[in-house]
């Protein structure tokens, strides 16, 4: 069992050193599929805290905000969600466990989490590029 959960710790370090990091090697450059279109994926997410002891959200958001910010990620908040974007879908699930382990830190012991994902695979979508189109 010591050595089946080393080897997840490893694993968990290895993709966020490839997913996060600028100057790595990320997902999408060994990824035939992807060589030929840099694409970006936007999610719009909702992260839910249940059973806290306040009716403010505010601490929560910060700190899932900190987790973006740590992890390198593009996102912007806007009142209800944040929209984040991806390399690649395969971030999504590093992401939901960190955030998870930084609330459950704070005493949450239930988040509930609502999602969209736009993976647009015919034009550019990334996040700049959508706040320029509605602003001409």
């Amino acid at each position: 069992m010591v050595a089946k959960s080393i080897s997840i710790k490893i694993s968990i370090q290895f993709f966020k050193k490839i997913l996060f990091r600028p100057s790595s090697v990320s997902l999408l450059t060994l990824n035939p599929v992807y060589v030929f279109m840099a694409r970006k994926i936007l999610i719009d997410i909702s992260v839910e805290p249940i059973g806290t002891s306040s009716t403010s959200l505010s601490p929560y958001v910060r700190k899932v905000f900190e987790v973006l910010d740590r992890l390198g990620l593009k996102y912007y908040p806007a009142p209800s969600m944040t929209t984040i974007e991806l390399e690649d879908i395969t971030q999504l699930g590093i992401i939901l466990k960190e955030i998870g382990d930084e609330l459950e830190k704070m005493g949450v012991k239930r988040i509930v989490t609502i999602m969209k994902v736009d993976d647009r695979r015919d034009k550019e979508n990334s996040l700049q590029h959508k706040l320029e189109v509605i602003k001409k």
